[in-house]
């Protein structure tokens, strides 16, 4: 009787488990269109944002997963910006893809150790947790991209690393600067 209930209940604790596991990657393929894997993962986020830049309503950020069973440290700095309490960022770069030979060009590298003093601070992102670590990013406002551009973004989980850790998946630039048309002409 007591090897039934023993094994009874190894049955319904691996049931819950798999079924939970099935749960977090169902909702992960919902919300983002693709399963996550085992590891830290990067999901692009896009969000609609008035920036009285003509033809721009778009802006990006990646999200971080901790997807594994430890804590993971975190790298980065802290801004107070506008209002407490302080935003904690990781050093991150837009990377386009090059259509002449398929290698990730880097656009922008955001890294705050080289061009400012900034001190680092070191943060926990928690198994299951998602942290946003950097500001939205309208990457059709540059001149070096155009629409239909591939482009991904890689995070830094450490401040001081030489290569990225994550990358998002590559997405599409849907929307670009609108150039001011020409005047016209009057007919004489």
């Amino acid at each position: 009787m007591k090897l039934k209930t023993t094994a009874l209940v190894s049955l319904t604790i691996m049931t819950v488990l798999v079924l939970g596991v099935a749960a977090i990657e169902i909702h992960h393929r919902v919300r983002f269109g693709q399963f996550a894997s085992y590891g830290v993962h990067a999901d692009v986020v896009e969000d609609r944002s008035d920036l009285d830049i003509p033809g721009i309503r778009t802006v990006y950020a990646a999200r971080v997963t901790d997807f594994t069973l430890f804590p993971l440290v975190l790298v980065g700095f802290e801004d107070a910006g506008d209002s407490p309490p302080p935003m904690f960022y990781c050093r991150y770069q837009v990377q386009k893809l090059s259509p002449r030979d398929g290698d990730w060009i880097v656009l922008f590298d955001f890294n705050p150790v080289k061009d400012e003093h900034f001190s680092a601070s070191h943060k926990k992102l928690y198994p299951f947790r998602s942290l946003v670590p950097m500001q939205t990013y309208a990457i059709g406002a540059r001149d070096d991209v155009q629409k239909g551009d591939l482009v991904r973004f890689a995070i830094f989980t450490n401040l001081y690393a030489g290569e990225p850790d994550v990358y998002t998946e590559p997405f599409r630039i849907s929307e670009v600067r609108a150039t001011a048309s020409p005047p016209a002409r009057s007919a004489q």
